[in-house]
Order: C-alpha cells, then structure tokens, then sequence
C-alpha cells in the first residue's frame, strides 16, 4: 500500500510537469498565432499603402518607386547644397557690406574733422 502511495505520488508529478509543458506549448503557439496575425496585418496595411502610391503616381514597381525616390533625394540634395552654398555667399555679402558701411562712417567722420 505505501508503494501505491509512491506511485500515486509520482503520477501526480507527472501530470502536473505534462501540464506545466501543455501550458507552455499553449502560449508559444498563442503567441505564436498573435506575431503571425501581426505580420498579415502588416503585410495588407504595406501592400494597401503601396497600391495608395501606385494609384498616385503611377508607378508599377517598387523599383520604379525606389528609382524615383532616390532621383527626387538627388534633386533634394543638390538643392540644400545650393542654398548652403547661397546662404554663405549672402553671408559674405553682408560682411562685406558691413565693412564697406564701416569705413564710409569712417571717412565720412575723417572728412567732417578737416
């Protein structure tokens, strides 16, 4: 009888190890179930977004997209270099100026002396 007890005892441990296991299974395939979710939803919530871009634009392709995109950034590029480069030359210009006001005072204050 206590080898029954033993026995029994075990069995418990067993079932409650095989539940702890079916327990764990069950979340890793639930979660499992939930990241697969996600990624069909992102997948439609992509290819909606990129039909949104086609009907817009045009293009067929997400290398004619791609094209596009990287010549527009070209042209962007350039045009910020531009203006960087305007900006210092209206920089210069300003100094410049600021000089030239400054020695006009200056004369001007040298030629009121005499």
């Amino acid at each position: 009888v206590a080898g029954d007890s033993d026995h029994q005892h075990v069995g418990t441990a067993d079932e409650r190890e095989l539940r702890q296991s079916l327990n764990k299974a069950y979340w890793v395939v639930a979660k499992d179930r939930v990241d697969y979710q996600k990624d069909v939803d992102m997948k439609k919530e992509l290819t909606d977004a990129f039909n949104r871009i086609k009907d817009q634009t045009g293009v067929s392709s997400l290398q004619e997209l791609l094209g596009a995109y990287l010549t527009e950034e070209e042209a962007n590029f350039k045009t910020y270099q531009l203006i960087n480069k305007l900006n210092a030359e209206l920089d210069a210009q300003e100094s410049a100026k600021t000089a030239t006001v400054e020695e006009i005072a200056s004369i001007e204050q040298r030629l009121t002396i005499f």
